[in-house]
């Protein structure tokens, strides 16, 4: 019998709503995976609805943690998505310290903007504390407008950089003590065509994936993302193979819901996994 691997989402969880934690476990749990929650935030439903409620869980974080660590529970993964106040970033990082016998990978999706700014609520605290978590994560997964504030530089330009410039994104984050390095949202005018960018650590690659941006906007697109990704890595593939695979499900995600508005809700994700390699 094939040993379990455990992967452990440290996001929101949400009420209502395909997205976080409700949009991550379906998919590693479909991949074989036994997946594990701590919860940085219980959120009513989506923020998309305009109206919602936030529970912090910052405390329940803490001894959730020690708890952990008494029994000793340990994963084979830790995915960072959400983070809801600065104050996490020492207790998620004292939790990885903690795995680090077992951990193969730790992927940090650095939730905090997009379109060339911030999301309401977050600010500048927000971008340092992001700043700080990313040397602990062996991969990271910020959209161009988030990979721009990490690095310094101006959020508003997202839409307007060359190839070049991306690059040189992507080495100032490397220089923040990024390792891996994937950037998603990234439009590249001169050639009129969006793009995922990657950064091996490993091999020291640069490549590219190419897709087409579809009008249906859905959330919890970039929490499947991730999902598909780490599913990908902890089964052995490469980073730009795991990245491709991600690239490849969602288009088709998007392919299925054709004309269909998801709306406020999310992504039907269960309807979908059966295309899952």
């Amino acid at each position: 019998m094939t040993e379990q691997r455990h992967i452990l989402l440290v996001n929101d969880l949400p009420g209502v709503g395909k997205v976080a934690t409700a949009a991550m476990e379906p998919v590693l749990s479909h991949m074989g995976f036994s997946v594990a929650l701590l919860p940085t935030a219980l959120v009513s439903n989506t923020l998309d609805f305009g109206t919602f409620e936030i529970l912090d869980t910052c405390e329940y974080m803490k001894k959730t943690a020690d708890v952990w660590k008494k029994l000793d529970f340990r994963f084979d993964a830790i995915c960072i998505g959400f983070i809801n106040s600065p104050e996490q970033i020492g207790i998620i990082r004292e939790l990885i310290e903690n795995q680090r016998e077992t951990l193969r990978f730790v992927i940090a999706d650095t939730i905090m903007a997009d379109e060339g700014k911030l999301y309401n609520g977050m600010t500048g605290k927000n971008v340092e504390s992001m700043r700080e978590m990313i040397r602990y994560a062996d991969v990271i997964t910020p959209n161009l407008t988030e990979a721009l504030l990490l690095a310094g530089e101006d959020p508003e330009q997202y839409d307007s950089l060359s190839h070049r410039e991306i690059g040189c994104v992507m080495r100032k984050l490397r220089e923040f003590g990024a390792r891996s390095v994937i950037l998603t949202s990234c439009h590249v005018p001169s050639e009129d065509r969006y793009f995922v960018y990657g950064y091996d650590a490993g091999s020291r690659s640069v490549f590219r994936v190419p897709y087409e941006l579809k009008g249906t906007r859905c959330p919890g697109t970039g929490d499947i993302f991730s999902a598909v990704l780490t599913g990908g890595l902890m089964n052995g593939k490469t980073l730009e193979d795991s990245t491709r695979e991600a690239v490849r499900f969602m288009s088709g995600m998007f392919e299925y819901l054709g004309d269909r508005e998801p709306g406020y809700m999310g992504f039907p994700i269960e309807a979908y996994l059966a295309e899952l390699r």
